[in-house]
């Protein structure tokens, strides 16, 4: 009996990847994964998952100093300094972190967001745009909110390059 619960993993980490049976294709392309609940809840309201709107509340959207100057543009932090390159590529840097604030605020109110699954901390979102550094240079961006459930605005969490 044993084996037969392992192959039922592992013909799910086979249907999840896109390998094994209708799961992919010689091209690589993979099927889409079913929706889920995440810590019981739905959604959210009135919205599918997936579904491009616009962040709620973006005109109030909250990013922390530390976000920019201590993550994002740090090249001592153990994660943030790969994305400070990036970031400093494009003429950004950490005595003046307000500039980057200001160009990822602007991403988060033109952009398109897209609604992840919730968790119980709130909803999430990812917005998508392109990012203007002051050396004039530009380039694609993924910045990841939360709305948090007791809260009615978006916390910024992370960006990266698209």
């Amino acid at each position: 009996m044993p084996s037969r619960g392992r192959h039922r993993v592992v013909a799910r980490l086979h249907a999840v990847h896109g390998r094994g049976a209708g799961g992919g294709s010689a091209l690589g392309l993979r099927r889409a994964r079913p929706e889920r609940r995440h810590g019981g809840r739905d959604e959210g309201p009135g919205v599918a998952q997936g579904t491009a709107v616009s962040l709620p509340n973006a005109g109030a959207a909250l990013i922390e100093r530390s976000k920019i100057a201590e993550y994002l543009l740090s090249a001592a932090h153990p994660v943030g300094r790969f994305k400070a390159v990036f970031f400093r590529a494009l003429g950004f840097n950490a005595a003046a972190w307000p500039d980057l604030r200001d160009a990822i605020l602007t991403v988060a109110q033109t952009g398109a967001a897209t609604e992840l699954p919730p968790t119980l901390f709130g909803r999430r979102f990812e917005v998508r745009g392109t990012l203007v550094g002051p050396s004039g240079g530009a380039a694609r961006i993924v910045t990841a909110w939360i709305v948090r459930s007791d809260e009615d605005f978006p916390r910024f969490v992370t960006a990266y390059p698209e």
